[in-house]
């Protein structure tokens, strides 16, 4: 969930539009990481993952016109920093999914230490979550320095060869929606751990690249919801695999188990039923149109619609998708 209105950036020149932009993801995380410390809680850890989530995902997404602004040491502490505040997610994710298994109440105390477990689990990724904000502190400052020192100098013959935040950002959604695509085509088995967290991963990248572009077409601001639905089935099918996983380890009563593989297999249906199995191609397809540049996988799809290979502007008028 946003915690602010992002501004009018689409028709600003490139450059100084993804300043801005970096910047202002930036201030969520402060505003994130104050939440973090003053309550703690399992929202506060979500806002915080998901605000330097964002970040991560718009300075990979405009690398091209930031010019080298960031390091790649600092982005490779960034990326540092989101995995570990990863983890809270993860187990908050974990614990949830054990505690609404439909235990009878007998099932329920029997389960009870291991249950205590995970919350203690959980507990300790909290409080080393709640280190991450100094971590990010020290790259912040240098940021913020490095974003803000940029001055646009602009030569009058160029003019008309100044390139338009929209036509960054619109290909930034193609390559992002192509990854997620190729990444849905590769997740056929339920258990496979790497698979998940590429597509759990993509799904995260793409949602926050649309966001700036999400007035451009209605197919951009419906992609949220799907996508949105798509994430959770990816995180709760991650949480059944490590429940299954640590309760086997924690020697848990079979019916634990049963209960885990049960709702591991009825999500993994879900997801084949609504993204597996070539029936996620509309949703690409759609995006890709919206977008108005050539699929990555069109030449090898012939029931793709083909678009010219370019980038659709807001100054003219919208096609109807």
């Amino acid at each position: 969930m946003r915690m602010t209105r992002i501004p009018e950036l689409l028709k600003l020149p490139a450059r100084p539009a993804a300043r801005i932009l970096s910047l202002w993801y930036i201030g969520d995380v402060e505003i994130a990481i104050t939440r973090l410390q003053m309550q703690g809680d399992d929202a506060g850890v979500i806002q915080f993952y998901r605000a330097l989530r964002r970040v991560h995902d718009s300075l990979r997404a405009y690398a091209a016109v930031l010019n080298s602004s960031i390091s790649k040491k600092q982005a490779r502490a960034l990326a540092d920093i989101v995995r570990a505040a990863r983890k809270s997610v993860h187990a908050s994710t974990l614990l949830k999914f054990v505690q609404e298994l439909p235990l009878d109440p007998d099932e329920r105390e029997a389960a009870e230490k291991f249950t205590q477990d995970l919350r203690d689990d959980y507990a300790k990724t909290v409080e080393d979550a709640l280190e991450l904000p100094e971590r990010f502190e020290s790259l912040r400052n240098r940021w913020r320095k490095s974003l803000r020192s940029f001055k646009v100098r602009i030569d009058p013959d160029e003019i008309p060869t100044v390139e338009i935040f929209d036509a960054v950002a619109l290909l930034a959604v193609t390559k992002a929606a192509g990854k997620l695509e190729r990444a849905l085509d590769q997740l056929t088995e339920v258990d496979d751990g790497d698979a998940l967290s590429k597509a759990t991963g993509a799904t995260q990248r793409l949602l926050n690249v649309i966001e700036p572009v999400r007035s451009i077409s209605a197919a951009f601001a419906d992609s949220v919801r799907g996508l949105n639905q798509l994430e959770s089935l990816l995180l709760e099918i991650t949480a059944a695999n490590a429940a299954i996983t640590a309760a086997s380890e924690a020697g848990q009563p079979q019916r634990v188990l049963e209960l885990c593989e049960l709702s591991r297999s009825r999500l993994f249906v879900d997801l084949q039923r609504m993204w597996l199995l070539d029936n996620h191609k509309w949703f690409f397809q759609r995006l890709y149109k919206a977008g108005d540049v050539t699929s990555p996988q069109a030449a090898a799809r012939p029931d793709y619609q083909r678009a010219p290979a370019r980038v659709a502007s807001p100054l003219r008028a919208p096609s109807a998708v």
